[in-house]
């Protein structure tokens, strides 16, 4: 059985939630058809396995489910190819206690609302959650809607970190008398007002 890597031949960069077709070369031309399998590296994107006919320039699709852009290097390795021994016609099943398939599918899904579900939390983000001072927790539910986990658990642990550099409510803001400064009021004679709250 042949084996060839699947590298990029230019630079992709693949807008957020979007599925582009790119072209890869193959190392190793190997003739007849080959499964082409993505390596784990991918970034976050996503791609099938596909069965095509051997060639040196192969076509591969790529989505991106994730709300940022993804930058793959020029002859990153985004998979490779395998020799087919034989394709068969007419639907395929499997049966649950053989142990000879191979291949592994892995589905991922996505509501359409981005804010992370408590299922979706984990148990180190959920310690941290959990130690968010309630004035900002909203602040932290918006913070972390397009985040992954261990991105929000970071932005969580700053907000706790940091905590005491936030108001606390609209009349929480202090005064700064450190520095002063002059205002030109021009012929106006400048008034002086006590602190207003919201």
């Amino acid at each position: 059985m042949q084996v060839a890597r699947v590298t990029l031949n230019r630079k992709v960069v693949i807008p957020p939630c979007t599925e582009v077709k790119v072209i890869g070369k193959v190392d190793n031309l190997v003739q007849g058809n080959v499964m082409f399998q993505p390596t784990g590296d991918l970034k976050g994107l996503m791609s099938p396995f596909t069965l095509v006919n051997g060639e040196q320039q192969l076509p591969v699709v790529m989505r991106n489910p994730t709300d940022r852009y993804v930058r793959l290097k020029r002859n990153h390795q985004i998979g490779t190819t395998v020799e087919v021994e034989s394709v068969l016609d007419g639907e395929i099943t499997t049966d649950s206690t053989d142990d000879t398939n191979i291949g592994q599918v892995r589905q991922i899904t996505r509501d359409h609302d981005t804010h992370m579900h408590e299922a979706d939390l984990g148990e180190p983000l959920k310690e941290v959650e959990a130690s968010i001072p309630t004035h900002l927790g909203e602040l932290f539910k918006k913070a972390i809607s397009n985040l992954n986990v261990r991105e929000a658990a970071a932005v969580g642990s700053l907000l706790v970190q940091y905590q005491d550099i936030f108001a606390k409510g609209d009349l929480d803001l202090g005064r700064f008398t450190a520095i002063r400064h002059t205002i030109d009021t021009k012929d106006a004679k400048p008034i002086k007002q006590r602190m207003r709250g919201g």
